[in-house]
């Protein structure tokens, strides 16, 4: 995944960090870290994410 795509899908969503690091169970700071690529999305971690930004899993991280 290219670093700017989980921001890219986030935005688009209209969702904070904060927002979407409630859904996923992280802290700001932690789901910033995996938003930045200096720690990867477990699998688990990815389809929330994608569920919850409404994109197709495939979309974001391939």
């Amino acid at each position: 995944m290219t670093v700017n795509k989980a921001k890219y899908y986030r935005e688009l969503a209209g969702k904070t960090q904060q927002q979407v690091a409630d859904h996923m169970g992280l802290s700001k700071s932690g789901y910033a870290l995996k938003e930045q690529g200096r720690r990867s999305f477990t699998v688990h971690e990815g389809i929330q994410f994608a569920d919850f930004v409404g994109q197709p899993i495939k979309k974001i991280f391939l």
